[in-house]
């Protein structure tokens, strides 16, 4: 078994792939950065090489795919938060451009939004922040805080990453979770539960998803030819204290 990280960089994906195909691999399982679409298709078709896609998928290409609900993970969360009375959200996701799981709660999001009505939280609280810009991230959260701070609001960040981000700032600035804000987070790392009164999260099937993988991919180098399937698994939300409700 061969582990590459691109860290999340097309042109380093690129690399790694070239390097496998030069080893040989039987088959691929691949959690791509979105940018290598004609790249993995050449891999495919040319070197019959069986790819399996993780999280993130390519809907022009056949390839089988597992992933997870997005866009009811973020509708889940958001009405969640609703019924907690929130009136305002803040969504904070990294870039959304070519990587589809933040492409689809960026847009469920927005539907989720569309849905509670012109009473509930605004569009304007959707925030795409480049973690490598540390200013960029502070200014946008500094911009929602001081715009809902006389209203019962909370924060969603899209992934772990951002969560640990976002609250390193609020710490920073004297901020309290959730006594200053509410907070949610996908992802469910170990820390969650230790920070604060404990995170809200999202959980993914990690495991589950995991095991399916490494199903679809023995089935293809056993020269399984059945048409390409996408599975997906539903989250869970896991309620902890910070975002008790206001």
């Amino acid at each position: 078994m061969l582990i590459c990280n691109s860290d999340n960089r097309p042109a380093k994906e690129r690399e790694y792939i070239s390097m496998l195909q030069s080893h040989k691999i039987d088959g691929l399982l691949i959690q791509t950065t979105g940018g290598n679409s004609d790249f993995l298709e050449s891999l495919s078709e040319n070197g019959k090489t069986p790819i399996v896609l993780v999280d993130r998928k390519i809907p022009e290409l056949p390839f089988d795919t597992v992933e997870i609900d997005n866009r009811g993970a973020v509708m889940q969360a958001v009405s969640y938060l609703i019924k907690k009375n929130y009136k305002r959200i803040g969504y904070f996701t990294e870039p959304v451009a070519h990587v589809s799981p933040r492409r689809e709660r960026y847009t469920g999001f927005q539907e989720a939004l569309r849905l509670a009505g012109p009473d509930h939280p605004s569009l304007e609280d959707l925030f795409e922040v480049d973690l490598k810009d540390e200013s960029q991230l502070e200014k946008k959260l500094n911009g929602f805080l001081s715009r809902t701070s006389q209203e019962p609001r909370a924060i969603i960040a899209g992934n772990s990453v951002i969560a640990l981000k976002i609250i390193i700032k609020l710490k920073e600035q004297g901020y309290k979770i959730p006594g200053d804000t509410g907070f949610l987070s996908f992802d469910n790392p170990e820390w969650a539960a230790a920070v604060f009164s404990g995170i809200t999260t999202i959980e993914q099937p990690t495991y589950q998803i995991g095991k399916t993988v490494m199903e679809l991919i023995l089935k293809r180098l056993a020269d399984d030819e059945s048409p390409a399937q996408t599975i997906s698994y539903q989250t869970r939300l896991i309620e902890r204290g910070s975002a008790p409700g206001r």
